[in-house]
């Protein structure tokens, strides 16, 4: 795959991760304040569908990490 290509969803893929860090995290706060209450299941979802999102970022990155870089970290000087 061409490496412009690969930095832009590997940038992509981090928006992605942040937004979905926001949505685990307002679904948390909000099964905590629907405890007891009937609708604490929308809650749960929120969470659940939020982790599954959460699991296809981890393997869109893994399968876009470059097989040298044994850390897969992102390199210092890309910008998104």
């Amino acid at each position: 795959m061409d490496e412009q290509i690969t930095e832009r969803m590997q940038c992509i893929l981090h928006d992605l991760s942040n937004l979905l860090t926001g949505i685990m995290v307002t679904g948390g706060l909000l099964q905590v304040a629907l405890q007891s209450d009937r609708r604490q299941h929308y809650a749960a979802e929120i969470c659940g569908g939020s982790e599954r999102g959460a699991a296809l970022v981890r393997e869109a990155r893994a399968m876009l990490a470059d097989p040298d870089d044994q850390l897969g970290e992102v390199s210092e000087h890309r910008v998104c």
